[in-house]
C-alpha cells in the first residue's frame, strides 16, 4: 500500500538519485516545452555511455535476445524489430545491467561526437532497460546535430507528429495487474480525474507500445514528475516483458489540454477510462444540523421506550 511518506521519498530520490540529465528527462517526459527544451540544452552538453562493437564477429545476445549487427563506426548497432538501433547510457552501470552477462566493450563520448559519428539511418535510444529513457528518430537526430539552434524548430514538429492520426487498441487482459496497481497510486495522486489504458501506434511500420493517458484538473510540475515516476516503475514491474520498459506516459491538466488535443479526443470517443474519481459532494451545514437534531429526537425515543 502507498503512504504519503513514499510520495515524500520518490521526490527525494528524484533529486538525490538521480543525475541532472536523468532528472531533465523525467520532467521532459511528464512536463511541459520549457522543461522538454531544457532536457535537450543538457542533453547537448553531457557525455553519454555508449557499448562498443566486439572485435570481429558478432559476439553473443544481450538480455532481451537483441541481435548485435555491424554498423559503420565502432559503435553498438543492434536490430530492434523493424529498426537498427544505437544503445547510449547516462551511467555505466545502467550500460552494464542491460549487456546482463554479455561481455561488450564500451567507452564514453560527448553526445555531440556520437551524433556526428553513427549512421544516419539509425535511431538512438537513450538508456534501453531504465525506468526511465528516450528512443531518438532518425530525423531528430540530424536536427540535433545543428546544435542548440535546432531546439526551437523541433519542439513545434514533435507536438505535430504527436498530433498526427494514430491508430490505437484497447490494451488486453496482461494489463490488467498494472491497471489495478495504477489505481492504488491513483489514491496517493488525488488530483487524478480519468485514466485510460491503450496500445498505440502511428504507422503500421511502428511497434505497438502502451499508452497511459491521464486527466487532472491540476498538477505542479513535481507532483508530475512523481506520477510519472511511479508509473513507470509499476509498468516495468506489471506489464509484459517486451514492453515493461516502453511505456508512454501523457500526463495532461485539463486546461493544458490543446497540446495533446488529437490523442484525447480520440480516447474520449473510442475508449472507456479504467479509472474515473469518484465525485465526493459535501453536505450542506443546514442538512447537517437537521441530520443531528433528527439523531437526538431518536436517541431520547429511544430512551423512553426503555
Amino acid at each position: 500500500m502507498h503512504n504519503k511518506r513514499e510520495g515524500i521519498l520518490k521526490k527525494s530520490c528524484l533529486d538525490r538519485c538521480f543525475s541532472p540529465l536523468e532528472q531533465a528527462l523525467v520532467r521532459a517526459s511528464t512536463g511541459t516545452d520549457l522543461d522538454r527544451e531544457e532536457f535537450y540544452k543538457l542533453l547537448l552538453e553531457s557525455d553519454l555511455y555508449a557499448p562498443m562493437s566486439p572485435s570481429g564477429a558478432s559476439s553473443g545476445e544481450p538480455k532481451g535476445g537483441r541481435r548485435i549487427i555491424s554498423g559503420d563506426s565502432d559503435f553498438l548497432y543492434v536490430a530492434k524489430e523493424t529498426k537498427t538501433v544505437v544503445p547510449v547510457f547516462s551511467r555505466d552501470e545502467f550500460l552494464d545491467v542491460w549487456a546482463d552477462s554479455t561481455s561488450l566493450p564500451k567507452n564514453k563520448f560527448s553526445f555531440n561526437a556520437i551524433i556526428w559519428q553513427i549512421a544516419e539511418d539509425v535511431w538512438l535510444h537513450l538508456n534501453p532497460g531504465q525506468e526511465w529513457g528516450k528512443e531518438f528518430s532518425p530525423w531528430e537526430l540530424s536536427e540535433l546535430r545543428r546544435g542548440h539552434d535546432a531546439i526551437a524548430e523541433i519542439l513545434p514538429e514533435l507536438d505535430a507528429r504527436q498530433s498526427a492520426p494514430l491508430e490505437a487498441e484497447i490494451a488486453g487482459v496482461e494489463y490488467e495487474e498494472f491497471r489495478k496497481a495504477s489505481i492504488t497510486s491513483f489514491e496517493i495522486f488525488t488530483e487524478v480525474e480519468e485514466a485510460f489504458l491503450v496500445l498505440r501506434r502511428s504507422d503500421e511500420k511502428d511497434d505497438w507500445l502502451p499508452l497511459i493517458a491521464i486527466f487532472c484538473e491540476s498538477l505542479s510540475q513535481d507532483r508530475r514528475s512523481m506520477l510519472g515516476l511511479e508509473l513507470v516503475e509499476l509498468g516495468s514491474r506489471h506489464m509484459p516483458e517486451l514492453v515493461c520498459d516502453r511505456l508512454v506516459v501523457e500526463i495532461c491538466a485539463f486546461e493544458e489540454i490543446k497540446p495533446h488535443e488529437s490523442l484525447f479526443e480520440i480516447l474520449r470517443e473510442h475508449f472507456v477510462p479504467f479509472y474515473v474519481a469518484q465525485k465526493k459532494f459535501p453536505i450542506a451545514k443546514s442538512k447537517l444540523s437537521a441530520l443531528a437534531s433528527q439523531l437526538r429526537k431518536i436517541k431520547k425515543w429511544t430512551r423512553k421506550v426503555c
